[in-house]
This record gives C-alpha cells, sequence and structure tokens, in this order.
C-alpha cells in the first residue's frame, strides 16, 4: 500500500507501478519503430552474398525498417 504523499498534483500523478508499466510500454515502442545497427548485431561471414563487407561499417547507427531474424543476409532494403 502507497501512503499518499499529497500536493496539487497527487491526485493525476502516476503510482510507480504505473510508471515502470508506461516506461515498458515506451521501449516496445522504440523497438518497434527500428533497431540501430551496432558492430555487436551486424557483421561479414561470407562474400557473395548480401551487402559486400566494404558496405559493413556504412550501415553502423542505421535504423533497420523491418523484423529481421538473426543470419538474414543484409541488404539496404532494410535500411531506412
Amino acid at each position: 500500500m502507497t501512503v499518499p504523499i499529497g500536493g496539487p498534483d497527487a491526485a493525476f500523478s502516476m503510482e510507480k507501478e504505473e510508471f515502470t508499466a508506461m516506461v515498458n510500454s515506451i521501449r516496445n515502442v522504440e523497438k518497434a519503430l527500428g533497431d540501430i545497427i551496432t558492430e555487436n548485431n551486424v557483421r561479414s561471414v561470407r562474400s557473395g552474398y548480401g551487402l559486400h563487407p566494404k558496405n559493413l561499417f556504412q550501415l553502423i547507427g542505421k535504423k533497420v525498417n523491418c523484423n529481421l531474424e538473426k543470419g538474414i543476409r543484409m541488404s539496404y532494403d532494410y535500411v531506412g
């Protein structure tokens, strides 16, 4: 049970659990809007498939525009 603190905004202030739920919802929306490509989530495995390895670092910092499964061959079509 939370003890009300009072004050003029107490009637519409969030409880701790409500704030936590809001933050979690925001994080889910951020994920839905597109993950940012980092050196930790993209790599060059074999030449001849997907983007050429020389283009790898051009992707760093960009956002993907769709859900990608691990191991998928990268394409500029996924960057937006």
